[in-house]
């Protein structure tokens, strides 16, 4: 009886060393999991630009796996296919690829997709150590031996689609799958990012470019323009205005309201224009007013006449204008 009790004490230490083995060995397995995209996920996060996000995927890809290429499609019109080989490809592998690419994407409900299209536009983005391999009988086979090909989506939609290709039979473990959809995740992100930041950077150029040109022809008008903020002080005096003002021996000064330079001023028709301002600030418009800007013993008096409109912003409903746009003519 005590040999049969020991013997179950046995098999009971037993059995938990063994199952305390098995949690050592899941916990070890799991932290290296996570460390892993935790490098991952920094290499994407530090990608600026899509060739950056194609080369943090390679890496994470060819620690996984050991494969011929893979390739990124993205929505858009026209669609954008990257490929990018591991080592130099023949051109019958790289056509089948692309008949691959298009077969899997018509599956996953993206839009009708021409071979011949996508095959023209496609890009071929090799890593730049491929650049010194010349040999040719460094270039792999013309047949596709294994494929993977998996969503990326962002926020629960499809943005493209990620595929692999080997030129073995076997190569893409099932068990890996999960990990490498999560691989995929983590460029979708990346891609969607640097596409924001390319329509982003785009959107800033285009309005710099009409800043630029705004400024070019206000400052070729031979009217005199005269833009004010919100207190009614000068932001903006184009060429003429100013060549109108120094006429009228006056140098008005910017970033001050001029209802109080006219209060400090001797000039008697600054206290006329300080108004008209004003008028256009309650959201008037002014039209055609004259004022009489050089000396009235002078035989020929330097007469303006001034409109001046109200400012508004163009995207928002507000009560009263931001400013105020003058036109000077003598």
């Amino acid at each position: 009886m005590e040999s049969i009790v020991q013997s179950e004490s046995e098999l009971t230490d037993s059995a938990f060393h063994s199952s305390h083995i098995l949690n050592v060995d899941r916990v070890a397995a799991i932290r290296q999991e996570m460390e892993y995209l935790n490098t991952i996920g920094k290499r994407f996060v530090a990608a600026i630009d899509r060739f950056q996000v194609h080369r943090a995927l390679l890496a994470a890809l060819q620690e996984l796996y050991s494969f011929s290429a893979c390739s990124i499609l993205l929505r858009g019109d026209p669609f954008e296919l990257s490929i990018i080989p591991c080592y130099p490809l023949s051109q019958a592998f790289l056509q089948a690829v692309v008949q691959r690419i298009a077969s899997a994407a018509r599956v996953i409900d993206f839009p009708h997709i021409n071979v011949e299209e996508l095959a023209v536009t496609s890009y071929l983005d090799a890593p730049d150590e491929l650049s010194t391999v010349l040999v040719q009988d460094t270039v792999g086979g013309s047949e596709i031996g294994s494929c993977l090909n998996i969503p990326l989506t962002v926020e629960n939609r499809i943005v493209g689609m990620l595929s692999l290709f080997d030129e073995h039979v076997g190569t893409f473990d099932t068990e890996l799958l999960k990990l490498t959809t999560m691989i995929a995740d983590y460029a979708a992100v990346a891609l969607e990012n640097v596409r924001l930041r390319e329509r982003e950077t785009a959107l800033w150029r285009q309005a710099e470019l009409g800043r630029e040109r705004l400024e070019l022809i206000i400052s070729s008008m031979a009217e005199g323009l005269l833009i004010t903020d919100a207190r009614g002080a000068i932001t903006l005096l184009n060429y003429s205005a100013q060549h109108l003002l120094t006429q009228a021996q006056i140098d008005l000064q910017q970033d001050i309201p001029l209802r109080s330079l006219a209060l400090t001023s001797d000039v008697p028709w600054l206290d006329k224009l300080a108004e008209i301002i004003d008028r256009a600030l309650a959201g008037e418009t002014v039209m055609n007013q004259e004022i009489i800007a050089g000396e009235i013993r002078e035989s020929v008096p330097l007469t303006l006449s001034i409109s001046a409109a109200p400012l508004h912003e163009s995207n928002q409903l507000q009560l009263y204008p931001i400013g105020v746009v003058a036109v000077l003519n003598d």
